[in-house]
């Protein structure tokens, strides 16, 4: 049996823009409100990305965890508006001008 469900995802950065390291608690506060929005959660280790401004062409290296969260395939857009407006308060409470978040579907094997 293989149940469907969809997979949120959010980075979140470990230091903010200026190198100076973000406070754990805001990473607590934000898993807290997961879990008690979700009742589950997962917190991965620290990843590496890079990107590039594409305007000045200059090249950025990060470190970030990831937070993840399984719902439903029937809540869906539910979620999805939710972490529409959930967004906006991760980018103002980890300083930053994108968090970047995606779903994807997921196949759980029972």
């Amino acid at each position: 049996m293989v149940k469907k469900s969809v997979r949120f995802e959010i980075r979140l950065p470990t230091h903010y823009n200026n190198k100076r390291k973000i406070e754990p608690e805001k990473h607590s506060k934000t898993i807290e409100e997961i879990f008690v929005k979700f009742g589950a959660f997962t917190f991965m280790g620290i990843m590496e990305g890079g990107w590039r401004n594409q305007n000045t062409k200059k090249s950025y290296r990060e470190k970030m965890r990831g937070l993840f969260v399984d719902v439903k395939k029937k809540d869906f857009i539910k979620t999805v508006r939710f972490f529409k407006r959930y967004k906006k308060t991760l980018e103002k409470r980890f300083k930053q001008q994108v968090i970047y978040i995606i779903a994807f579907d997921l196949y759980v094997i029972e």
